[in-house]
């Protein structure tokens, strides 16, 4: 494994539906939204969509969090 390669924070972004209460139970399912390889100055960048979806316990979806992670 390359020490120099790094994984960088490439922003993050949430979406609210509905408001989350004390005493709610939040379930969450992640899935990898998307790839995608892209050439940088120093080489091949890969970028990764995670996208979260938070439901209560109704069934309710009340966020999504998508993380974009970048990997030099």
């Amino acid at each position: 494994m390359d020490p120099l390669r790094a994984n960088i924070n490439g922003g993050t972004e949430v979406e609210y539906f509905k408001p989350i209460k004390a005493g709610d139970t939040i379930t969450t399912v992640a899935k990898l939204a998307d790839v995608q390889e892209k050439k940088g100055k120093t080489g091949s960048l890969i970028i990764l969509v995670v996208e979260v979806k938070y439901t209560n316990q109704k069934g309710e979806l009340v966020a999504i969090c998508r993380n974009t992670f970048i990997h030099r």
